[in-house]
């Protein structure tokens, strides 16, 4: 990932700022990896909406374990402070950590990868605007889990399952232990994702 005429990468130590170069469209995402995943394993895939015109953030958390990440969103949302309409989202744990940050009044909407809100955090908040994504190959993600979360779903709140996407292709950083086998290619599983968070964060 580098920058382009379209974008601007940039590592600035506890982030990586993906801006788009024309036509911001005064959005923004935060999103937080997966355990253990390296955070620019998301770059190519959240660089869509940066084509788009939306600033994204991708948190470096300590260790690359996003629970371990302390505070609140003030500090990644003042590198982008032309920003006015914030979305929060990660992958499997990271989505489970920018579920405790959907109670941030900047925050309008939160953005799930093969994830799911360990507690109440869509109930409490019924005008959040949610969009989670799984993939029907995932053989890591807790299913209970994620029928238990999507009990709690609001009338702004919505799911979907992508057909022949695994657990890792949500990012790119190959195969993860325990995953099922994926029926599409990684370029092909990125369309699909993108397919559909970008209507949902481009609407907002």
């Amino acid at each position: 990932m580098q920058s382009d005429a379209h974008l601007a990468y940039e590592d600035l130590g506890d982030a990586i700022r993906i801006k788009p170069s024309d036509d911001p469209t005064g959005q923004g995402l935060i999103f937080f990896p997966g355990a253990k995943v390296e955070p620019q394993a998301y770059a190519s895939l959240l660089a869509e909406a940066a084509d788009h015109g939306v600033t994204v953030i991708i948190v470096k958390p300590p260790l690359n374990i996003a629970l371990l990440q302390l505070g609140n969103l003030d500090s990644f949302m003042a590198l982008a402070p032309e920003v006015d309409t914030w979305a929060v989202g990660g992958h499997s744990m990271g989505g489970v950590k920018a579920c405790q940050f959907a109670d941030d009044p900047q925050v309008s909407s939160l953005l799930l990868f093969a994830s799911y809100c360990a507690s109440t955090e869509v109930s409490d908040h019924p005008g959040l605007d949610v969009l989670a994504l799984y993939g029907d190959r995932d053989e890591v993600i807790n299913r209970q889990e994620v029928e238990n979360f999507e009990h709690q779903f609001s009338e702004n709140a919505s799911s979907a399952t992508l057909n022949g996407v695994t657990h890792a292709q949500f990012g790119d950083y190959g195969l993860q232990p325990g995953d099922g086998t994926a029926l599409v290619s990684i370029s092909e599983a990125h369309q699909l994702i993108s397919g559909r968070f970008l209507p949902f964060l481009l609407d907002r």
